[in-house]
Formats: C-alpha cells, sequence, structure tokens
C-alpha cells in the first residue's frame, strides 16, 4: 500500500507476508535493497512474530534485519527488541557503514537465518 502524507512528498510502502500460508522456523531470508537518502526516510526490513504469545510488543520480539536512517546514508542498523512493553522494553542494536553510492545506498546483503 502507498499512502501520501497531507500535501507533502512523503509516501511509503508496506509488504506484509502475515496469514500468507505459513510460518518459518528454519529457512533464510534475503533481500537486494536500494536505501533511499533523506531526512524523513526510514527504509527497513523487519520480522514480527505470526502471533504475539508473549504480549504486544515489544514483547513477542522483533527482528529488524536492516534499518537506515536517511539522514545517515551510509549507516545501517540491525536491532532485536523484546520484553516488557515501552518505555521499560530492552533491546539490541549492532551497526555498520556501507561505502556510499550516487542515487542511495545498496545494501546488497542484508540477510538472516533463522
Amino acid at each position: 500500500a502507498s499512502v501520501r502524507f497531507g500535501s507533502g512528498g512523503y509516501t511509503s510502502a508496506r509488504l506484509r507476508t502475515k496469514n500468507l500460508g505459513g510460518e518459518f522456523l528454519h529457512g533464510r531470508f534475503e533481500a537486494r535493497i536500494k536505501i533511499p537518502t533523506g531526512r524523513g526516510m526510514w527504509p527497513a526490513f523487519w520480522m514480527l512474530p505470526t502471533e504475539e504469545i508473549s504480549g504486544g510488543w515489544p514483547g513477542s520480539g522483533e527482528i529488524d534485519i536492516m534499518e537506515s536512517i536517511g539522514s545517515e546514508p551510509r549507516a545501517v542498523h540491525g536491532s532485536i527488541h523484546y520484553g516488557l512493553p515501552k518505555p521499560d522494553n530492552s533491546y539490541k542494536v549492532g551497526s555498520l557503514t556501507l561505502p556510499g553510492t550516487d542515487g542511495g545506498t545498496d545494501a546488497a546483503s542484508a540477510s538472516a537465518s533463522a
């Protein structure tokens, strides 16, 4: 789905695979993602649980395979969120710096193994 924010030039898209035929215990998820640059951009590749058996976010967990903040185009972050509801939740973050290219940054090997 694409949504325009007011009269501004921001749009958003979301690909949701929940309830499309299965859960994954093991395997590999891989994506080739062209990261847009600019203030207000926040491209991400996330995984959420099928069911919230330990409560609402982030109790049942979230895995951020790749997130980038548009004002920091060469930095990518991966994190896990878990535990109690906000503001008492826990998270761990790892970051790395990618080489830059014109027209966005190519995070060619954003992947995770389950």
